[in-house]
């Protein structure tokens, strides 16, 4: 999890701990409710970015206009 996506649950999290304490007529059932959905969808969030950085890695395409070194070909072996 990268820092900013920390930061923002984080946030979040604190956010629906001083609402539940502050009103004293909130329900904790609604309020634990609320943190796992907080949790879950920060837990997807990062799957998801997970997910997408392994498919472009995986599908990885060198544009056609790009010109490679020399040194990055291996000499044909003479047999």
């Amino acid at each position: 999890m990268d820092r900013v996506a920390y930061q923002n649950l984080r946030f979040a999290v604190e956010a629906e701990f001083l609402n539940a304490s502050s009103n004293p007529n909130a329900d904790q059932h609604t309020s634990v409710n609320s943190l796992m959905r907080i949790f879950l969808a920060a837990l997807a969030q990062q799957e998801v970015q997970r997910q997408r950085s392994r498919r472009e890695f995986k599908t990885f395409r060198r544009r056609d206009d790009f010109a490679v070194p020399g040194w990055a070909f291996k000499p044909k072996a003479d047999k």
